[in-house]
């Protein structure tokens, strides 16, 4: 994940994620609510983390997990591609 910007407030929630520092302990399949969290705090601007690299991070976790469904609706989401086959 990316640090955060310079231009970011003080009360940036990022100053105070500790994502990076508990993340070699947890499980993989641990990992994905954290960044479901992180992706809710990007959209209600409490973090400054670009919400790109949340889902590419989250795309390389899905890699060595049987989780397909889970990866084809990340992958879904960050491409655009909402199209229904029939």
């Amino acid at each position: 994940m990316t640090a955060p910007t310079d231009a970011t407030p003080a009360t940036d929630a990022a100053a105070y994620d500790l994502t990076s520092n508990i993340s070699p302990y947890l499980d993989l399949h641990m990992m994905f609510p954290l960044l479901e969290y992180i992706d809710s705090l990007i959209s209600s601007g409490s973090i400054s983390y670009n919400a790109m690299d949340v889902a590419q991070a989250r795309l390389e976790l899905l890699k060595p997990t049987h989780m397909v469904d889970y990866a084809m609706d990340i992958y879904r989401d960050d491409s655009g591609l909402h199209c229904c086959c029939i």
